[in-house]
């Protein structure tokens, strides 16, 4: 049991060194670096939908997972999120502002 709950956590610790994302001017970005870099890039344009989950822990812990869908069927899960209602409001933020720009 130990053994599985120490590979448990070292999984989540290698998967947060070796995913970055960031909130860009033009999209969202995740960057994945191990032998070779893959980065995904969702313009703000081609996002149909952001899901925001938090466990019944995450909720007491205030962390959770925010969920991007494109358009494209691209999707880019941001998992173990600290504050993760003020990212997903500054990622929907982003949204109207892209919207908004385009309509002008």
């Amino acid at each position: 049991m130990l053994l599985i709950v120490g590979l448990f956590i070292l999984n989540e610790i290698i998967v947060k060194r070796l995913y970055v994302y960031e909130i860009e001017k033009a999209g969202i970005k995740e960057s994945f670096a191990l032998i070779s870099k893959k980065e995904v890039l969702i313009p703000y344009s081609n996002i149909t939908r952001i899901d925001l989950r938090k466990s019944s822990l995450g909720r007491i812990l205030n962390y959770g997972d925010i969920e991007i869908s494109s358009s494209a069927s691209s999707r880019i899960i941001i998992r173990g999120v600290r504050n993760p209602e003020y990212v997903y409001k500054k990622i929907k933020e982003m949204i109207e502002k892209y919207k908004n720009e385009e309509s002008e």
